[in-house]
C-alpha cells in the first residue's frame, strides 16, 4: 500500500513447459517482547476510574535537587515517576493515596522483579502535585498527582498494576494499567 492506495499484484500466467521451484520454508521469528506499553487509557479499578497521564524513567535530579531534597537509599538507584488521573466512581468518599494500591512490574538485570522496594518518598517530598496531597474523592471527583518510586539503576518497567483496597477483607484483583511512553524531559518545577 502505497500513500493510501491499494495495488494489487498481477497474477502470473502459467506455462505448461515450465518446471517450479521449491517453496522455501518461512523462517519464523519471535518479537522482542516491549518493555513498555505503547497506549495510555482510561482503566477500572474497583470503584476508581485511573489513567496514567505521563511517566518518567528518571526523576532523580528533580528530586535530589528538590527542596528540601529526596535522598536516594542505595547507591546506584534511581527514582521513577509516574502521573495519574484518578476518579472516585463508588459511592463513598475515598483516598486515592491510602485506598488504591499500586505495584510496578519490570526486569533488573534480565530477571523478572516487582518494584519498588522503597515507594513512599513522600516522607522527604512535600510538592503539592504529590498524590497524597489529593484529598479524599467524593464520587464522581477526580485528583491528579505524580508517585515516585525508588528503583534499581537498571530496572526496565513493563507493567503498572494496580487495585481497590476500600474493603480489606475484598481487594479486588491486581490489574494492569496501560501507561504512555516515557518522556526523558528535563522537568523544570515538576516532572
Amino acid at each position: 500500500m502505497i500513500a493510501g492506495r491499494h495495488h494489487t499484484t498481477p497474477t502470473p500466467t502459467t506455462n505448461s513447459t515450465s518446471t517450479t521451484s521449491p517453496v522455501p520454508t518461512p523462517i519464523t521469528t519471535t518479537p522482542e517482547p516491549s518493555t513498555t506499553s505503547p497506549t495510555s487509557g482510561v482503566t477500572q479499578i474497583g470503584d476508581w476510574s485511573v489513567e496514567v497521564l505521563e511517566y518518567k524513567p528518571d526523576v532523580t535530579e528533580y528530586l535530589t535537587t528538590y527542596d528540601p531534597p529526596v535522598n536516594i537509599v542505595i547507591e546506584g538507584h534511581r527514582f521513577l515517576g509516574i502521573k495519574l488521573r484518578v476518579t472516585n466512581t463508588g459511592n463513598e468518599q475515598a483516598d486515592p493515596f491510602t485506598e488504591l494500591g499500586r505495584r510496578l512490574d519490570g526486569y533488573t538485570n534480565g530477571h523478572k522483579r516487582h518494584e519498588p522496594r522503597y515507594l513512599d518518598v513522600g516522607v522527604s517530598y512535600r510538592g503539592d502535585d504529590y498524590l497524597v496531597k489529593v484529598p479524599s474523592l467524593y464520587p464522581g471527583e477526580s485528583g491528579e498527582g505524580w508517585l515516585f518510586y525508588e528503583v534499581e539503576g537498571d530496572f526496565e518497567l513493563t507493567t503498572i498494576e494496580m487495585q481497590d483496597r476500600r474493603d480489606p477483607q475484598n481487594k479486588t484483583p491486581w490489574t494492569e494499567v496501560p501507561f504512555p511512553q516515557p518522556t526523558n524531559t528535563t522537568p523544570t518545577s515538576t516532572p
